[in-house]
């Protein structure tokens, strides 16, 4: 109520909830409330993107959480993103203000800024990590000490003492001493010393855990020092055995762990007097490049070293705290992400948070999964800050505002803040139990469980209750959950997550017998619901099983009971283990709270300084800020986009290097420092030069220049970056190598192989450094058992395997110059994105790619041959412009044998300009290949002459035959010079039209054809390798069967096995690349042995060739189609049939070759000693590895048996294969050029192009006057632009640019969803005065019309516009940024007037214009840059057969229907996949560990996406979904699916919240008509409508439960559909649940629909 009220001031209203599902909840419980009053109301947690978040602003109430709010905020004034332009902080409702305010309050939020230097610190992490994880902790029942790694008792004394003040000078001194006590044995030290390192423990086994303790008493009377002595108990706690003897601080006390076998670890008293010992050791094994390389150091690029040495002994105390923290308690493991947990306070799962300085890290190495980048802060809000911009209109409430202290603390933050107590409705009528405080863990769960029996149960005076139990950690609910579950009466529910599944729980009525237990979030804004009949046994009772951090979380606790009046009870049972260490010294439940309370007051005054900090950080930011809010102003495009990259690297960097400073609270040297750095690092920008002397600013400053071909400018930034560190300047090199072959001056050649060299030497580095990464987490892995890879090691192998494909371009380049070089020719350089280097590989290597790219690898390129121009090919098309000619008066003027060589001079002229423009364009020719094709062409001229008979009696005829001809060529000039005496006849003139219409069809003919030659060329070499892998496939099987059977399964295994000493050699062999590659050669080369005598046994051959005639006939039969099909057919319908063919005749030779390998196998293995390892004696995980091998080994097997019997078929049978396949297709595809030359629309298609290219390019010619009857089109144009329903076209920008003199650029996406320029109308009569982008969408199902969007500062601004209007308002957009929607429309209407009195002032300049628009709009549909799914129409008359075949049926997805003879697009709605593949992209985008998004992600085999520019890939994949009906044009009004985008975000919300059960009704909703789901009068009046909805009806059912039956299946053993899942859908479609008009679903997608 009070929210509406400040809306009727005028005032926006934020709301701000302690979670994301409790906002959620509330501003959907509310909804109907707010719409009542007219009021608008949304949520901000579930907004993925600016455009939605946007939106999301412009409602009159937002509801979200303290981080959505802040974050936005950041978006909005960091990253310069309007988000919510219009929207100030006018006033803020807080609920549960307490905490937001007090435990919250010095709480920041930051938006994440990966920086791509810092996955270099990935190394030191790692070895830091390794030198940490050797430490533990240990508890003494009063301390916790920190335990060193053990050692043998002497060496451990001898690190920790000063030797310098004693006369010991090596542990074996110590050792020594220990003979002399008799420790140990007498010559003990002298067997140890002249005995092998490796039997030092085995000797020390000799001596006693009570000898050890002894010896450190005895020592003492050696050293200036006294120690300290524990062993651990039973229970592995430690155990005093001896005190030091001294008092005084003058002699240091050491204390020692002993354990058993002579071994101890150094115990310490803090983690603190580690970290500068450690961090020192790590510095030193650093080395900063650029350097004298040291093989015993790591190295690190030098512009890191400030950081690193500021850093580093933080990194080592956050490894220390890595180790403390614990998972259930501080933070959960969901979906391989490393989630915090707020276990003190409110207990939600954090998920969009992440820990800074490494701790992130450390913990993701600690459980080995999948390592992030170091992110630097770059931005940042404090909440205090963020509340500070309401002025004061800051409204909330809670029930724990907390002690007088508190209150007096939020007063100095927020002078105008007052507090009141607002009275209770109702008497509160809690009942608080005494608490208890147990001592071990044990008597705690025991008194928890027998409280809870005992109120839950019935009594002489009561009936039961129900229950609640809070816990502190996770962890601790589960043992509670665990303690519990078997014992209780009614419905035990456990409550940890903050998602919607875990929260509909809770939702349900408790009746007695029921318990709950959770963590805090069930302590803070949760309503636990009580049956009536609780409610009358006492109330719901609570228990607090922790002591809380202060009061008002204990207040927070019980409040979940005894309210509004009704009655309750509650009791704190803890455990004295479970404390804070400061508090384990209490002794009764009301001196912990004191301590407890006094330990709060501290912390509120720590909190004064926390704040002063924070206010000095804020300052400094918005001093930042200023900076960026300049930058932004006078740049734009990429140089902006590198320009803020590298400002906010070098802002966060100083941020960091700054810390001690700003801690120290040092303002003023702080502002001065930052100005002065901050305007030399924008000078150093703005001049291409990094402030950090980081590689990576130069290499993308030099990509900029890269993109604008500015081929000397981009070398020149790359000589920087290699010129400043060549250590790491792999990239910069490569890119460089690519200018130098653009440029191609001078010796080019050799100086873009020499940079190649270099980016080879300097990948090494960035391979090492992955590869002893990888080396420090396998070591901190030995000691876990597992031997599989973790998803860690696989992250850091996968990046190795990212670098050699990197490696093998760079060599093959360099491979290709050396080639080029030494022929003299010239080279060129063809580039390609960089993910084409793994394009067809999995998800890891193309995000390993994504990373490669934010290094600056933005392409990848390819050296070829330069094409020179070819002087013989001009003149053999010279001679073949001479042929024709000559041909074509052989035909006008002479008959017979004369005229049949002019019509063969005809073609071989033609085939000579073929030939000449190929070789011009190739630069390849060569005269004799020319000679030797004009030989056969000359002779099949002959053989169809006639005199075919003559060549073949000898040579002597063939020698008369041409003589004979050479009298007629010589009679030639006379026939010609009578025929022109004589003039031209009627027949002659005939003759010589006949003759150029031959000519002239002719050359269409051939040239087509030689195209037609080119593709059937790629299609054969293609028919050939679609045979290899059809080959393999039929073989590999066969393969795998044959190696499981004796013998060859003995002698396989021998091969391996013969030569290893013990077991462990196994894996070695097996797990390195190398070895395993190695083993695998030997296979092969026995392989190749056995391949040899298939070589010249030819018996299958006839065979063969029957299945290749079986598979050509099967393409000449469809030849009667169009070019196209034909092609297809040829090289792909038919690749199976040709395969099984093929496979059928070709197996009869594996018998030969399994025998042939048996005989190979057995001379190798001759000689050899029995294996010492045998297959029996493996392990299982070694039978597996061993398994697997051979699988490999199939797999190389496969290969080798296929290409030898492709190369067999390929050298007999491919001549055939061409001619059979050439020749019927080619004659098939002349009958169909020469019969349809005319009638086909394929030359006007082909035209569409010219007519849009005249549109928007041709001058306009002012000075055109009117004629009769001229410019009819532009007037009609005229009037039809008037009309708002009239869609824009590509005129209509060419008009417009003219009238007002602007610049219009058009961008569309390509296939990669990237933004690419399409064209670009500019005035010709004018220059332009200033420019609009605009962006288009093809026309499509969705867009029938095609449609338009504002592009402004590099973002999108949508237009919403559903009519045909959307051109008019982009452009109205383009030109008036700032204006209202109500403004841009009037300038819609407003630029439709003026193109048409443009178009009516002068209508014959148009003229010409409007005409190419209106033929470009017969060509399918009349788009000019058609979508995926654009098709001609097809007029179909509805009819009930019709129906049957259409309606019921389940099809693929696919994104266009088959093509027919119709001109315009067919009108049809397909149904989404279910679910559409874009909801679970979003989903996931939405909540990254929802586990249903992923598990459906993972069936479809699709990534999730953190990239959205991946997203159009997969939406194009094929899926699961409902039938529907195809809806035609004459009903898609009335009968239609509902709106795919509010369903697919709504669909997608509930699969990010695992609703399994909601997601699949919402699936099945989804593909039902609109009619269904809403009452639509227009379809209930339609007769054919309700036939078709009959239809569709019939069928819905079933197919409905084999998609939820399939999905189940799919989905098993990823945890996230169970039985119970499946049998409540299943039952609720068989019960047409969906017809229910009550099902909250079904209201759901009617609001959406209505």
């Amino acid at each position: 109520m009070f929210a509406v009220l400040r809306v009727f001031r005028g005032e926006k209203v934020d709301v701000v909830s302690s979670s994301c599902v409790l906002c959620q909840r509330d501003a959907a419980e509310w909804s109907n409330f707010y719409k009542y009053f007219g009021i608008t109301v949304d949520t901000n947690t579930n907004k993925t993107d600016d455009s939605s978040r946007t939106k999301c602003y412009q409602k009159d109430i937002v509801y979200g959480t303290i981080e959505a709010f802040a974050a936005d905020h950041l978006r909005q004034i960091f990253e310069m993103k309007d988000v919510r332009p219009d929207r100030s902080y006018q006033c803020i409702i807080i609920d549960e203000v307490d905490s937001l305010l007090l435990d919250q309050g010095v709480q920041l939020t930051y938006l994440s800024s990966p920086m791509v230097s810092m996955d270099h610190l990935n190394t030191i992490l790692a070895m830091i990590w390794g030198h940490v994880q050797q430490y533990g902790f240990l508890f003494s029942g009063h301390q916790t000490f920190v335990q060193g790694p053990p050692a043998s008792f002497f060496k451990a004394i001898f690190d920790l003492i000063n030797t310098e003040e004693t006369e010991i000078d090596d542990p074996l001194d110590i050792l020594r001493i220990a003979e002399e006590t008799n420790t140990v044995p007498q010559g003990f030290t002298e067997d140890l010393h002249k005995g092998e390192k490796e039997d030092i423990l085995k000797k020390l086994k000799i001596v006693s855990q009570d000898d050890v303790v002894q010896f450190f008493e005895e020592m003492e009377d050696y050293v200036p020092y006294g120690f300290t002595i524990y062993t651990l108990n039973s229970e592995g706690l430690l155990c005093l055995r001896k005190l030091s003897p001294y008092n005084t601080n003058q002699i240091p006390d050491l204390k020692f762990l002993v354990l058993d076998e002579g071994l101890c670890c150094p115990l310490y008293d803090s983690e603190e007097v580690l970290i500068k010992p450690i961090a020192d050791l790590i510095s030193e094994k650093i080395q900063y490049t650029p350097c004298t390389n040291s093989t015993d150091k790591i190295s690190i690029p030098g512009f890191l070293r400030n950081l690193i040495e500021k850093k580093m002994s933080l990194w080592v105390e956050n490894a220390f705290l890595a180790q403390q923290l614990r998972e259930g308690r501080d933070y959960v493991v969901q979906n391989g992400n490393i989630c915090p947990v707020d276990f003190r306070s409110t207990g939600i799962i954090e998920l969009n948070k992440k820990w800074g300085d490494g701790l992130q890290q450390f913990v993701e190495i600690k459980h080995q999964i999948k390592l992030s980048t170091v992110s630097a802060v770059t931005n940042y809000i404090s909440n205090i800050s963020f509340f500070q911009m309401y002025h004061g209109k800051i409204y909330g409430t809670t029930g724990t505002l907390g002690s007088e202290k508190d209150i007096l603390f939020l007063q100095d933050l927020y002078p105008s803040l007052s507090a009141c107590r607002m009275p209770t409705f109702n008497r509160k009528k809690l009942y608080e139990i005494e608490g208890t405080l147990k001592t071990t863990s044990i008597d705690w769960k025991s008194e928890i469980k027998q409280v809870v029996l005992s109120q839950i149960s019935s009594n002489s005076y009561r009936e039961g209750r129900a229950a609640l139990v809070i816990c502190e950690t996770i962890n601790k609910a589960k043992e509670i959950y665990e303690e519990l579950k078997s014992s209780i009466p009614g419905e035990i529910i456990l409550y940890c997550r903050s998602d919607t599944e875990s929260l509909s729980k809770i939702e349900k009525e408790l009746v007695p017998g029921d318990v709950i237990v959770a963590t805090n979030l069930a302590g803070r804004g949760t309503d636990i619901k009580v049956s009536k009949q609780v409610n009358k046994n006492g109330g719901l009772f609570v228990i607090l099983s922790f002591l809380s951090e202060n009061t008002r979380v204990e207040l927070q606790a019980f409040g979940r009971t005894a309210r509004k009046g009704k009655p309750g009870s509650a009791q704190i049972i803890m455990c004295t283990d479970h404390l804070q260490q400061d508090f384990r010294s209490a002794t009764s439940l009301e001196e912990a709270k004191r301590m407890r309370d006094k330990l709060a007051a501290e912390k509120i005054s720590c909190m004064m300084n926390d704040v002063a900090e924070m206010n000095l950080r804020e300052e400094l930011f918005s001093e930042y800020c200023e900076t960026l809010h300049d930058i932004y102003k006078k740049t734009d495009g990429d140089d902006r986009k590198v320009i803020v990259a590298i400002m906010n690297e070098f802002w966060g960097i100083w941020l960091q290097i700054k810390s001690e400073d700003i801690e120290q609270r040092k303002k003023s040297e702080l502002q001065q420092s930052l100005k002065k750095d901050l305007s030399a690092a924008r000078q150093q920008s703005s001049s291409q030069t990094s402030p950090c002397s980081s590689i990576y600013h130069y290499i993308n400053f030099g990509n900029i220049f890269l993109d604008d071909k500015k081929w000397e400018h981009g070398a020149r930034l790359f000589e920087k970056a290699m010129n400043q560190d060549e250590s790491w300047a792999a990239i910069a090199f490569y890119s460089h190598a690519y200018c130098t072959i653009k440029l191609s001056n001078g010796d080019y050649l050799t100086k873009a192989k020499k940079d190649l060299q270099k980016a080879l030497e300097s990948l090494k580095y960035l391979s090492e450094e992955c590869m002893v990464c990888l080396q420090f987490i396998k070591m901190v892995t030995v000691d876990t058992g597992k031997s599989d890879p973790s998803s860690l090691e696989k992250q850091l192998t996968t990046k190795c395997n990212m670098y050699r494909y990197f490696e093998k371009n760079i060599t093959e380049a360099i491979q290709k110059l050396d080639e080029i070089k030494e022929r003299g020719r010239d080279a060129i350089a063809k580039k390609s994105p960089v993910f084409s280097l793994v394009s067809d590989a999995a998800e890891d290597l193309q995000l390993e790619a994504d990373n490669l790219y934010s290094r600056g690898l933005k392409y990848i390129f390819a050296v070829e041959e330069k094409p020179r121009f070819c002087w013989e090919g001009l003149l053999v098309f010279l001679l073949g412009v001479l042929q024709i000619i000559a041909g074509a008066l052989l035909t006008v003027f002479t008959v017979g044998t004369l005229a049949q060589i002019g019509m063969g001079l005809i073609s071989e002229g033609i085939s000579d300009c073929v030939e000449g423009i190929t070789a011009m364009v190739t630069g390849e020719f060569s005269w004799k290949e020319w000679a030797i094709g004009k030989a056969i062409s000359i002779g099949v001229s002959i053989i169809s002459f006639g005199v075919g008979k003559l060549i073949a009696k000898g040579f002597k005829a063939a020698k008369a035959a041409f003589k004979a001809i050479g009298k007629k060529l010589k009679s030639l000039p006379k026939f010609l010079s009578k025929q022109a005496k004589n003039g031209l006849s009627a027949v002659t003139k005939t003759n010589m039209k006949n003759a150029i219409k031959h000519t002239a069809k002719k050359i269409v003919e051939e040239t087509l054809f030689h195209g037609l030659e080119k593709a059937e060329e790629k299609i054969l070499e293609q028919i050939l390798n679609g045979i290899k892998n059809e080959v393999q496939k039929g073989i590999v099987k066969d393969v795998k069967t044959n190696l499981e059977k004796e013998p060859l399964a003995t002698l396989v295994d021998t091969v391996i096995l013969s030569d290893l000493l013990y077991k462990e050699q196994l894996r070695d062999l097996l797990e390195d690349d190398r070895r395993k590659k190695d083993l695998l050669s030997i296979y092969k080369q026995l392989g190749n042995s056995a391949l040899k005598p298939l070589y010249a046994d030819l018996s299958w051959q006839n065979k063969l060739n029957s299945s290749i005639i079986k598979v050509i006939d099967s393409a000449k039969e469809g030849t009667h189609g169009k070019t196209r099909i034909i092609l297809t057919t040829i090289q792909t319908t038919h690749y199976a049939i040709l395969a099984a063919d093929a496979i059928g005749e070709v197996l009869t030779l594996s018998s030969k070759f399994f025998s042939n390998l048996e005989k190979e196998l057995n001379t190798f293995n001759k000689g050899k000693t029995s294996e010492k390892v045998k297959r029996n004696e493996l392990t299982f995980s070694e039978t597996d590895m061993l398994n697997k091998f051979k699988q490999d080994l199939a797999e190389t097997l496969s290969t080798l048996l296929a290409d030898a019997l492709v190369e067999v078929f390929n050298k007999k049978f491919f001549s055939h294969l061409v001619s059979r396949a050439q020749n019927e297709a080619n004659d098939a595809i002349k009958r169909h050029v020469r019969s349809g030359l005319k009638s086909e629309r394929t030359e006007e298609k082909l035209k569409a192009g010219q007519h849009n290219s005249y549109i928007a390019n041709m001058p306009v010619n002012p000075n055109a006057k009117l004629a009769a009857n001229t410019g009819r089109l532009s007037r009609s144009h005229a009037e039809k632009i008037k009309d708002n329903k009239t869609a824009g076209t590509l005129l209509d920008i060419r008009v417009l640019s003219e009238a007002t003199g602007t610049r219009v650029v058009i961008l569309t996406e390509n296939k990669h969803g990237k933004l690419t320029k399409m064209q670009e109308v500019s005035p010709s009569t004018k220059s332009a005065s200033e420019t609009v982008t605009l962006i288009y969408r093809p026309k499509s199902t969705q867009n029938p019309n095609g449609h338009y969007d504002a592009f402004i500062n590099n973002e999108t601004v949508s237009i919403d516009r559903k009519e045909k209007g959307s051109l008019f308002h982009a452009l109205a957009r383009g030109m008036k940024p700032k204006a209202s929607e109500a403004e841009i429309a009037s300038e819609a209407n407003h630029l439709r007037s003026v193109e048409a009195k443009t178009l009516l002032k002068q209508p014959v300049q148009w003229e010409s214009f409007v005409k190419h628009k209106e033929l470009t709009e017969t060509i399918r549909g009349g788009d000019w840059y058609m979508a995926e799914a654009g098709r001609p129409e097809r007029i179909i008359k509805e009819n009930k057969t019709l129906l049957q075949k259409l309606t019921g049926k389940i099809e693929q997805y696919k994104g266009y229907c088959q093509k027919t003879a119709s001109p315009a697009v067919e009108k049809t709605v397909n149904a989404d996949q279910q679910p559409p593949n874009r909801s679970i992209v979003e989903a996931n985008k939405l909540n990254q560990n929802s586990k249903l998004a992923v598990a459906m992600l993972q069936v479809r085999k699709y990534l999730p996406a953190s990239d959205t520019s991946k997203i159009s890939g997969v939406e194009k994949h094929e899926g699961l979904k409902l039938p529907t009906d195809h809806n035609l044009k004459d009903v898609i009004d009335d009968v239609s699916s509902p709106e795919p985008k509010a369903l697919r975000s709504c669909l997608a919300t509930m699969i990010s919240k695992d609703d399994v059960v909601g997601t699949f009704k919402l699936m099945t909703f989804g593909a039902m008509f609109r009619c269904q789901l809403i009452n639509t009068k227009n379809a209930q009046n339609k007769k054919k409508s309700k036939t078709r909805i009959a239809m569709f009806e019939k069928n819905f059912q079933q197919l409905s439960t084999q998609m939820v039956q399939k999905w189940f299946n799919l989905l098993q053993g990823k945890g996230v559909m169970t039985n119970d899942h499946l049998t409540t859908i299943t039952q609720w479609i068989n019960n047409q649940g969906y017809k229910d008009q009550n099902d909250p679903h079904r209201k759901q997608v009617s609001s959406i629909l209505s």
